[in-house]
């Protein structure tokens, strides 16, 4: 499986097969990241209102749209292409700086032998269904950057409930960004050093994760933006 990360919670995700898959994808001009130029089979979003998250119609190219949201108020699984994705409820948190609470949805596929899991957009701690809707992950797709979404010890908490193998942060700020408020990667390796977790950082924005040579340490993996 190869893995990109656009910026905001925007991902790439390449199978073996060549089935192509985006998450979250953004408005550009709103968060100051590049346009996803690449194209895809199939499209994820968190939500269908929110321009940081759900913008699935400046992807270019013809491609199959899940709504996550949708999906987990509609029984939370749907197969795709022969791609299961599942899908729970999650929320803004409560008290949002900038507007009223929305929802929104975490969700989770196998790609490669790969259990994924994208985190959304969830905002509050994480209640014991969703903790064990993440359960059994081997990449976790996670919100690093604080306030407005999780907060960096609720982040902790649910790595250490639910014990992902690779975590890949996301949602933090970099020089591109124009979303206020949010913390660096930094702060979040900080911790995850506490924690006595490793730390890969790679050099370029487009990795190969292989279920075989997953590190036997809970990681962390740093993915450089694309574009950047």
């Amino acid at each position: 499986m190869k893995l990109t990360w656009y910026g905001q919670a925007a991902f790439l995700i390449e199978a073996e097969s060549g089935y192509r898959i985006i998450c979250d994808p953004y408005n550009p001009e709103l968060l100051g990241f590049p346009p996803i130029d690449d194209a895809c089979d199939l499209v994820i979003t968190s939500s269908a209102n929110d321009d940081a998250h759900c913008r699935h119609d400046l992807v270019p190219g013809e491609h199959i749209w899940v709504n996550a949201l949708e999906l987990a108020e509609a029984g939370g699984s749907r197969a795709v292409a022969g791609l299961e994705v599942q899908a729970i409820e999650a929320m803004e948190m409560l008290n949002h700086p900038m507007h009223d609470p929305e929802q929104n949805a975490m969700y989770r596929f196998v790609v490669d032998g790969l259990n994924v899991a994208h985190m959304g957009d969830i905002g509050n701690p994480l209640s014991e269904r969703q903790l064990a809707f993440l359960q059994g992950v081997d990449v976790l797709l996670a919100l690093a950057g604080g306030e407005p979404v999780v907060t960096l010890d609720e982040l902790m908490r649910v790595i250490a409930r639910t014990e992902p193998g690779l975590v890949v942060p996301m949602h933090f700020r970099t020089e591109h960004s124009r979303q206020p408020g949010l913390l660096p990667v930094g702060d979040f390796i900080a911790l995850a050093k506490q924690a006595s977790m490793n730390i890969v950082e790679a050099d370029v924005s487009t990795v190969s994760i292989d279920r075989r040579q997953l590190p036997e340490q809970q990681s962390i993996m740093i993915i450089p933006q694309a574009g950047s």
